[in-house]
Order: structure tokens, then C-alpha cells, then sequence
């Protein structure tokens, strides 16, 4: 869960990536920046209020002193809508910072919490007065960059990640009656990736890394309790050339071995060209 409030930027990547990203990535990457230090400290206070009782204060710091930068921000959001049943609400908070500890070595922490709670009334014919969905997310963090050399690039990240979904259907629970139905969700997720980059002069680039994902999920209904979980390790590799400055060409390609159902290859080779004095890139990717 991370709020807009907190977002430097949003990078996209057309096309499959399951060279870099494993299997989730077919369609492509939506990758989110979060804020860091600002050169100079800055804070903001924000307050926004609309119809239906809507209301979302914010608060959001940015600073950089020496080799510490930290960045951090926090908001609510509350609206009773127009329906009976409908109203929502959610409040986060997310942090960020990061340490020159030597001169080719960063060390990074991000840490993100939201909670929220939605009515849930059905259709417009039905209007449930009471059923709701509250949902918690939590992530933490950190990444190492270092520069071993000046050719050589190495980035080591570690990441846990929390859910948990709890869904309320008590009666009445028109337009049948239905008896009372509670479902609980959890879901755990710790990720180690590392990655190599390698920069030979300044047309060829080749990435090496690999991956541990280990993913867990609890489920609890008034019918039944699942357990789910997967491991997956990965090895992957990616060459990218640009003969041109105008042109950049790619090939990859990974192994998954996952717990579930085996050991499974993807690969991908892609082209992107920028007309000069237009500015428009043409893209063209294939791939798994």
C-alpha cells in the first residue's frame, strides 16, 4: 500500500519483462519512485474537503543532511458517499532514507503501512446496511548499491511484505437472507534480489542477478481454511547493445524453479529507436 501523496515519479516498461521480473511482468512494469531528501529541507501541510463529508489532511518532510537523506509523509482520507453503506476511509504512513556509507556503497531503507475500510452495500437494489472489507498492508525494505569498480555495478534488495483482508457479510444479508459469512486473508511475502551490471565501453551493457521469492497465504472463511504457499528461485541474464545513440537492442533470458510446478524458462529480445528531433520512440519487444 503506498499513497500518491509520497510518489516521485512513475516509470513504465512496454512489453513483457519476465526476463527481470519473473512470470507477473507478461504485459510489462509499472515501476513507482517514492520520494527522497530534498537538497534543501522542505515539509507540507495539506488539507482537502469535498461533498459527502469528505475529508483528506496530509503531511508530507524531505531533507538531506551530509550523506543522510530521509523523506517521509502521512495523510487520511474519509468520505461517507452517497449510498447507505459506502463509506470509506483509509489513513497511511511511509518513510524513506538512505546513507552514503562509503563512497561507492548506499545503503537504503523504505518502510510503508495502510489501512482502510470500505462499506459494502451490493448492488443498488440490495443496499446491505453492515457488510465491509477492512484491509491492512505493511512493506519493508532496504537495498545496498555498490560500485566495485567502474565497470561494474552490484545491487542486493530485501524486501517483506504483509496483507491482510477481513471481510464482514453478517446479517440480514439481502435480498435472501443469507447466513452471516466472515473471511480472513493473510498473505506474507519475503523477496532477495541481486543483481550484477557490467558496463563494457559504452555500447554494450549485460545484467546478471537472481532471485529468492518465498510467498505465503492463510485463509479463513466461515466454509473452509486454505493454506497456500510458493518458492521460487530464479537465475537471469539480460545483454543490452546501442550501436547508436538513437538505438538500444536487448536480448534475455530466466529460469524459474518454483515449488509449485517446476523448473520454467522465459525469454525476450526487444528494440526501442527515437526519431531524432521528434522525440517519439518506436518499440518493439517479443518475448515470454
Amino acid at each position: 500500500g503506498l499513497s500518491v501523496d509520497n510518489i516521485d515519479r512513475i516509470e513504465i516498461l512496454y512489453g513483457p519483462q519476465s526476463t527481470l521480473y519473473g512470470s507477473e511482468a507478461m504485459g510489462g512494469v509499472i515501476n513507482i519512485v517514492t520520494k527522497q531528501g530534498a537538497t534543501k529541507p522542505t515539509a507540507s501541510v495539506t488539507f482537502e474537503a469535498g461533498s459527502y463529508e469528505s475529508y483528506h489532511p496530509s503531511a508530507s518532510f524531505a531533507l538531506t543532511e551530509g550523506k543522510l537523506s530521509l523523506a517521509g509523509e502521512g495523510s487520511y482520507f474519509t468520505t461517507e458517499n452517497d449510498r447507505i453503506n459506502s463509506d470509506f476511509w483509509s489513513w497511511n504512513a511511509s518513510a524513506h532514507g538512505s546513507y552514503q556509507l562509503l563512497e561507492r556503497l548506499k545503503i537504503s531503507l523504505l518502510g510503508t503501512y495502510l489501512q482502510s475500510t470500505t462499506g459494502s452495500p451490493n448492488d443498488r437494489f440490495t443496499n446491505d446496511p453492515n457488510d465491509f472489507l477492512h484491509r491492512e498492508n505493511s512493506l519493508i525494505g532496504t537495498t545496498l548499491e555498490a560500485e566495485p569498480t567502474d565497470w561494474w555495478d552490484v545491487r542486493l534488495a530485501l524486501s517483506h511484505n504483509h496483507d491482510r483482508d477481513f471481510f464482514s457479510g453478517l446479517v440480514p444479508n439481502p435480498p435472501f437472507a443469507n447466513p452471516d459469512f466472515t473471511e480472513t486473508t493473510r498473505v506474507n511475502r519475503d523477496q532477495v534480489d541481486l543483481q550484477n551490471t557490467f558496463h563494457i565501453g559504452e555500447q554494450h551493457r549485460i545484467l546478471l542477478g537472481g532471485t529468492y521469492d518465498d510467498a505465503a497465504s492463510h485463509d479463513v472463511s466461515t466454509y473452509a481454511t486454505i493454506d497456500q504457499s510458493v518458492i521460487d528461485k530464479a537465475l537471469y541474464g539480460l545483454y543490452e547493445f546501442t550501436p547508436m545513440t538513437e538505438l538500444t537492442l536487448t536480448a534475455g533470458g530466466r529460469v524459474d524453479d518454483y515449488t509449485t510446478f517446476g523448473t520454467k524458462p522465459t525469454w525476450r529480445t526487444g528494440a526501442r529507436y527515437t526519431i531524432d528531433g521528434l522525440g517519439t520512440i518506436l518499440r518493439a519487444t517479443v518475448g515470454t
